[in-house]
């Protein structure tokens, strides 16, 4: 039986302008689109993923701290993420915040997977991947992950590696922490 895997990506845009000016353009830019393709086309996995909160913002730490907890602390299972990818926003740009703003909400920091992320983007090498200064953890019992971004190779390599394995750590925050 198929398990089903509520997902948030979070984008973080270099564009100007409100969301609803941002749109999907954003969305394909800031590399959201490349993660999206990979979880609803795996191969021979045991889950499905269901992309459950799609958005993309500008910059700023305090928007996306709340952004974050709110996907995380919805009084609702069924509202809640079960797992929140965030892309882009890992550089070394001014507006590069979102390893801080989520490292500032996690209860339970995963160093290895933020470790596992960087090295799957050797693979692929380029400046993003190699200065990616992404976080992974937990808040309560949802899995946070910051992938670099927004280059379709780097992100491909990436979620080629860590696809397989997100059904097996998702069911592991799912029993880490109550709710």
């Amino acid at each position: 039986m198929e398990e089903l895997i509520r997902v948030g990506i979070l984008g973080l845009s270099q564009r100007e302008g409100r969301f609803n000016e941002l749109g999907i353009r954003s969305w394909e830019e800031s590399g959201c689109a490349e993660v999206q393709r990979w979880l609803l086309t795996p191969e021979d996995s045991e889950a499905v993923f269901f992309i459950h909160r799609p958005l993309v913002l500008r910059g700023g730490q305090r928007p996306l701290q709340r952004v974050l907890r709110e996907w995380c602390d919805a009084p609702h299972d069924a509202s809640r993420c079960d797992l929140i990818l965030t892309v882009a926003g890992c550089g070394l740009g001014p507006d590069d915040v979102m390893p801080e703003a989520t490292a500032a909400i996690l209860t339970r920091p995963l160093p290895h997977l933020a470790q596992f992320v960087r090295h799957a983007s050797y693979a692929r090498p380029t400046p993003g991947g190699v200065l990616s200064r992404g976080v992974a953890g937990l808040r309560r019992r949802t899995l946070l992950i910051n992938l670099p971004g927004p280059q379709q190779d780097l992100l491909a390599g990436i979620m080629q590696a860590l696809t397989p394995l997100l059904p097996g750590l998702v069911a592991a925050s799912r029993t880490s922490a109550p709710k």
